[in-house]
């Protein structure tokens, strides 16, 4: 095959640059004072064969380049984790490992293969892996509550003389990692719960909050314990949306 006299050129970069942006053939021709037959042959002989390739090997990069975008946005700061993502960092930077390592495995093919082009963007991403990575290591992993993601919940505990009547909050994590955490506040109010009566429960918060699922055993154990009353009691504790066990 007669040697390319295009990809011989010093310009050749920059006439590759005019055909990939949509150049056609005469007006690229003219513009560098080479003959339409050549730039035809350069583009179908040379240069479309390289894009292909460049293309094929980017082209299973792709969920590993948008899962590259979403960490480091998380990084920067300019987009907020969600709180699955918040409490399972360590998946995420596993993820980005993994990644590293394909990322790492294409760019040794390109350059094995000489794809210049699949060769310079698979470096490209590695760095900026390595760069993501490193500040995903500096991001606790528990991240703030977001007071738009959280409820309150009064529960109206029966009223005795070792419970006081001031209101005690409980931080409840929720069973679900997906879900958000809580504040319980349990008061004692005698005149709402009488006899063997289901404990009063109100709720606020915004209606669209997912409520996660608490146990009953761990919040009354961490609240300050009454004498066994005598006239009140706790039969059981209902909360709606939550799985009482």
């Amino acid at each position: 095959m007669p040697v390319c006299t295009i990809c011989l050129d010093a310009r050749r970069t920059e006439i590759d640059n005019d055909l990939m942006a949509g150049g056609t053939l005469i007006p690229t021709a003219a513009k560098y004072g080479l003959s339409k037959s050549a730039m035809g042959r350069h583009r179908t002989n040379c240069l479309a064969p390289r894009v292909a390739a460049a293309a094929a090997a980017v082209r299973p990069q792709a969920p590993i380049i948008q899962a590259n975008k979403r960490a480091k946005a998380i990084a920067a700061g300019t987009a907020t984790p969600t709180p699955s993502e918040a409490l399972g960092l360590a998946d995420l930077l596993s993820m980005m490992q993994r990644s590293l390592h394909r990322l790492d495995s294409a760019a040794e093919k390109a350059a094995t293969d000489g794809a210049v082009g699949a060769l310079t963007a698979a470096s490209a991403q590695l760095h900026k892996g390595i760069e993501t990575i490193a500040k995903l290591a500096g991001i606790g992993a528990q991240q703030p509550p977001d007071p738009a993601n959280t409820a309150t919940i009064i529960i109206n505990l029966p009223s005795t003389s070792s419970l006081p009547s001031s209101a005690h909050t409980i931080d409840a994590a929720p069973i679900h990692s997906d879900k958000p955490l809580i504040s319980i506040v349990g008061r004692a109010t005698p005149e709402n719960v009488t006899g063997d009566d289901v404990v009063d429960v109100e709720e606020s918060g915004p209606s669209s909050v997912r409520r996660p699922a608490v146990q009953t055993g761990s919040l009354l154990a961490r609240l300050p314990q009454p004498a066994p009353p005598t006239n009140a009691g706790v039969r059981d504790l209902v909360v709606p949306g939550f799985r009482v066990g």
